[in-house]
């Protein structure tokens, strides 16, 4: 096989500490509970400048929800604020990057972000395999009883899987792939 290195890109973007957060996928199944966001953006409010929540129109119900569990923090909700030049800026310009199995984990390489991706392995041979190629970090975080086997595909997917996941890995994957900045 061949080895290779991929080049982002979009990889000039001024790097700022701010923590990203894009915590909506298509797929109900690679969504992760609230609270639990909720839970790392308080535990991680002294690690970033800024804390920043961002998704589409499918984010809005997420954003309603958290918005009460961390009405004291200094967060900034923008979803379904900003458009998808926004989000590659936003998230170009992170230190770091937390979402679910979604687009944005492909922005996040795109603009070699610092990633962290929570994942219940949907298409894990497919997508989220980055980190042998890029030079930035790209952390999946799986539940942790879960045992990949690149020779089986999983046919389904369920949303109790990703639930299983804790806050404390989580916020270890965020802080690790900071201080690999």
């Amino acid at each position: 096989p061949v080895e290779y290195t991929v080049q982002s890109p979009f990889a000039q973007f001024k790097k700022h500490n701010h923590l990203i957060i894009f915590p909506v996928a298509s797929s109900k199944a690679r969504n992760w509970p609230v609270h639990k966001y909720a839970q790392v953006i308080h535990r991680m409010q002294g690690h970033f400048a800024k804390i920043i929540v961002l998704g589409g129109p499918n984010s809005i119900a997420f954003s309603e929800a958290l918005k009460p569990l961390c009405k004291t923090l200094q967060y900034i909700d923008l979803c379904a604020q900003t458009s998808l030049l926004d989000l590659m800026t936003f998230i170009g310009e992170a230190s770091v990057l937390l979402t679910p199995d979604s687009a944005a984990l492909h922005y996040g390489v795109l603009t070699a972000t610092n990633t962290v991706v929570i994942s219940n392995a949907t298409n894990w041979q497919r997508f989220t395999n980055y980190q042998p190629y890029v030079k930035h970090q790209v952390r999946v975080v799986y539940p942790e009883w879960m045992k990949l086997d690149a020779n089986q595909l999983k046919l389904q997917y369920s949303h109790t899987e990703i639930k299983s996941i804790g806050v404390d890995q989580i916020c270890e994957a965020i802080l690790s792939v900071k201080a690999q900045a």
